[in-house]
C-alpha cells in the first residue's frame, strides 16, 4: 500500500507538470496505430514509458520514500 501511495503521488504531480505534453503523446501514439504506423506506435509507447520512469525516479529522489 506505501508503495501504491508513492506511485500515485509521483503520478499526480507529473501528471499536474506536463499534462498537456501527456495529451499530446497520447494523441501522436493513437494517431499512430490509427494510420497503421506500429512501429512508430511502439517507439513512442516506449519513449513515453522511459519519460515516466525517469520523471518517478526524479520524484523519488526530490520527495524521498520515506516522505509523508
Amino acid at each position: 500500500l506505501r508503495q501504491q501511495a508513492i506511485f500515485f503521488r509521483a503520478s499526480y504531480f507529473y501528471f499536474l507538470d506536463s499534462v498537456e505534453s501527456v495529451i499530446g503523446l497520447h494523441r501522436g501514439i493513437l494517431d499512430e496505430m490509427s494510420g497503421g504506423n506500429a512501429d512508430r506506435a511502439e517507439t513512442l509507447v516506449r519513449e513515453h514509458i522511459m519519460d515516466a520512469l525517469q520523471g518517478f525516479l526524479a520524484f523519488l529522489e526530490t520527495h524521498g520514500q520515506g516522505s509523508s
